[in-house]
């Protein structure tokens, strides 16, 4: 891919695909990370006297135009975050957005309206690629956690404009990068989450690819179960038992499986026990990994180089079953700070337990991209991405 560093900026009208899809409560934003991760490309482009025009969607109206899901409420958080006038167009095509755009200057911002107001944007529609680049004369990619959709704001528009990646897409790939294709070995993957039909593919990609893969959580359980150990109340996923034997059999030399955890017969029981995991009994069910396991885990992490993470390892949400996310994650911060270890967590769980332990900061790179981040660890080849390689 081209860099933004290729791009004369100047006098340009360039259209910035980011990922506005903020988690919102009572109309208040909960979380600004998306947008903070995207101010970097945008001041880089009104620092050079660029025209800025922003594109996104929020939540899912369906083609349908929604008040409730409108991104005008944007346009103030832009302007106190980006400390300058922030211009708005009430529909992401047409006469009204192309005359504003035309009347913007160097160094100024306008923010478009929900693109998903448009059936054409998630068809990945060429009609409405070609419509949203008028008057446009770059196109960015600063969306790295949509672009596994083939949507025509993040693939069909590439048909139209010369394009580039932005600064987060691009530290997203190379983050990756250093985790699959340069690795510094040995290297290791956390992998959690209540079932292994939600990251078959995950694991199977993954198994070929690191020395060391730890898993924890409702997949664990399964994976228990499939060696022959009654998992009481745990989470299993039945129809999984078989494809994790099949998957223990030709791997079992690379797989971690905790081997104690903590259990209580209800997530509210306070009559918390520690069980070894091929002696859980009667009535209760495992929801964090134990202390035994916990120190394990340490001294493998300690013996890697790079380390991937996805999943919580216990029901983080749920006191004091964060146990053993907080104690590792802690323990993988200080790894980081100290360059002993590069290591790259995903996904949106991940990321809010990580925050809870207070241990995000050490972490080389975090990826908020739920989706995009697991099928690029799954090895799919993601739209948005191809799109800017074919450029």
């Amino acid at each position: 891919m081209l860099d933004l560093n290729s791009i004369k900026i100047k006098e340009k009208k360039i259209l910035i695909r980011v990922d506005y899809n903020v988690p919102l409560k009572e109309g208040k934003i909960i979380d600004k990370n998306r947008i903070y991760n995207s101010i970097p490309t945008i001041n880089r482009i009104l620092e050079n006297s660029g025209k800025v025009i922003i594109a996104t969607h929020l939540g899912r109206p369906s083609g349908k135009k929604s008040d409730a899901l409108s991104v005008e409420f944007l346009q103030k958080e832009l302007s106190d975050i980006l400390k300058c006038k922030i211009y708005f167009a009430s529909n992401a095509i047409g006469e009204e957005r192309n005359k504003k755009i035309e009347n913007l200057k160097s160094g100024e911002v306008l923010l478009l309206e929900n693109l998903r107001f448009h059936s054409g944007e998630e068809k990945n529609d060429s009609e409405f690629a070609k419509k949203l680049s008028e008057n446009i004369d770059i196109y960015i990619n600063d969306a790295f956690s949509v672009s596994h959709r083939a949507h025509a704001s993040v693939d069909s528009i590439t048909n139209f404009l010369p394009s580039f990646p932005g600064l987060l897409l691009e530290k997203e790939i190379k983050s990756l990068y250093k985790v699959f294709d340069k690795p510094k070995k040995p290297v290791l993957a956390i992998i959690s989450g209540s079932k292994i039909s939600t990251k078959l593919g995950l694991i199977k990609n993954l198994i070929k690819k690191v020395d060391t893969l730890i898993l924890c959580g409702g997949i664990a359980h399964t994976f228990r179960a499939s060696q022959g150990f009654n998992m009481q109340k745990s989470l299993v996923e039945k129809s999984m038992v078989e494809t994790a034997k099949n998957i223990l059999l030709e791997h079992h030399q690379k797989i971690m499986l905790p081997t104690d955890g903590y259990a209580a017969t209800s997530i509210n029981d306070k009559n918390i026990r520690i069980f070894n995991t091929t002696k859980l009994e009667n009535n209760f069910e495992f929801l964090d990994t134990g202390p035994d396991s916990i120190k394990k885990i340490c001294n493998i992490i300690k013996s890697h180089k790079t380390l991937v993470w996805n999943g919580p390892l216990g029901v983080f949400e749920h006191p004091p079953f964060d146990k053993s996310t907080t104690i590792i994650s802690q323990y993988v911060s200080k790894l980081s700070k100290e360059n002993k270890l590069y290591s790259v967590a995903g996904g949106g769980e991940t990321i809010a337990a990580l925050k809870q332990a207070s241990s995000e900061d050490g972490f080389n790179y975090l990826s908020t991209a739920g989706g995009a981040f697991l099928e690029l660890l799954e090895g799919k080849k993601l739209p948005g991405i191809q799109a800017l390689k074919k450029i």
